[in-house]
Protein backbone atom coordinates (compact mmCIF):
# COMPACT_ATOMS: atom_id res chain seq x y z
CA UNK A 1 0.00 0.00 0.00
CA UNK A 2 0.96 3.72 -0.94
CA UNK A 3 0.63 6.32 1.50
CA UNK A 4 -1.66 9.25 0.84
CA UNK A 5 -0.04 12.37 -0.60
CA UNK A 6 1.34 14.75 1.53
CA UNK A 7 -1.17 17.73 2.03
CA UNK A 8 -0.31 20.98 0.32
CA UNK A 9 -0.24 24.33 1.35
CA UNK A 10 -1.89 27.14 0.38
CA UNK A 11 1.21 29.36 -0.55
CA UNK A 12 1.47 26.48 -3.22
CA UNK A 13 -1.36 28.09 -5.48
CA UNK A 14 -1.90 31.21 -7.42
CA UNK A 15 -4.97 32.93 -6.10
CA UNK A 16 -4.91 35.60 -9.03
CA UNK A 17 -6.61 35.25 -12.25
CA UNK A 18 -3.82 34.57 -15.22
CA UNK A 19 -4.33 37.23 -18.41
CA UNK A 20 -6.04 35.17 -20.95
CA UNK A 21 -8.47 34.50 -18.35
CA UNK A 22 -8.82 37.98 -17.77
CA UNK A 23 -8.91 38.57 -21.68
CA UNK A 24 -11.90 36.04 -21.62
CA UNK A 25 -13.75 37.58 -18.95
CA UNK A 26 -13.24 41.30 -20.93
CA UNK A 27 -14.74 39.57 -23.75
CA UNK A 28 -17.51 38.33 -22.18
CA UNK A 29 -18.69 41.28 -21.43
CA UNK A 30 -18.32 43.05 -24.52
CA UNK A 31 -20.07 40.47 -26.34
CA UNK A 32 -22.81 41.09 -24.25
CA UNK A 33 -22.94 44.40 -24.25
CA UNK A 34 -23.09 44.64 -28.42
CA UNK A 35 -25.38 41.66 -28.11
CA UNK A 36 -28.10 44.04 -26.24
CA UNK A 37 -27.43 47.21 -27.96
CA UNK A 38 -26.90 46.34 -31.75
CA UNK A 39 -30.47 46.46 -32.76
CA UNK A 40 -30.74 49.80 -31.91
CA UNK A 41 -29.44 50.79 -34.92
CA UNK A 42 -31.98 49.40 -37.04
CA UNK A 43 -35.45 50.34 -34.64
CA UNK A 44 -36.96 52.56 -37.12
CA UNK A 45 -36.69 50.23 -39.75
CA UNK A 46 -38.34 47.10 -37.96
CA UNK A 47 -40.70 49.64 -36.84
CA UNK A 48 -41.53 50.69 -40.40
CA UNK A 49 -41.01 47.12 -42.40
CA UNK A 50 -43.48 45.22 -39.38
CA UNK A 51 -45.98 48.51 -39.42
CA UNK A 52 -46.01 48.13 -35.76
CA UNK A 53 -45.63 51.01 -32.90
CA UNK A 54 -42.67 52.49 -30.65
CA UNK A 55 -44.22 50.36 -28.07
CA UNK A 56 -44.65 47.30 -29.66
CA UNK A 57 -40.70 46.74 -31.08
CA UNK A 58 -39.89 48.03 -27.36
CA UNK A 59 -41.51 44.87 -26.10
CA UNK A 60 -40.36 42.82 -28.97
CA UNK A 61 -36.75 43.80 -28.57
CA UNK A 62 -37.09 43.53 -24.71
CA UNK A 63 -38.68 39.79 -24.87
CA UNK A 64 -35.93 38.71 -27.14
CA UNK A 65 -32.96 40.03 -24.85
CA UNK A 66 -35.17 38.49 -21.72
CA UNK A 67 -35.74 35.35 -23.53
CA UNK A 68 -31.93 35.14 -24.60
CA UNK A 69 -30.94 35.79 -20.62
CA UNK A 70 -33.08 33.04 -19.25
CA UNK A 71 -31.41 30.63 -22.01
CA UNK A 72 -27.82 31.60 -20.84
CA UNK A 73 -28.24 30.35 -17.48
Amino acid sequence: MSAPPAPTSSADFNDRPGPLLLVTIALVGVFAFLQVYSVQSILPELQRDLNATVVEIGRAVGATVLGWRCCRR
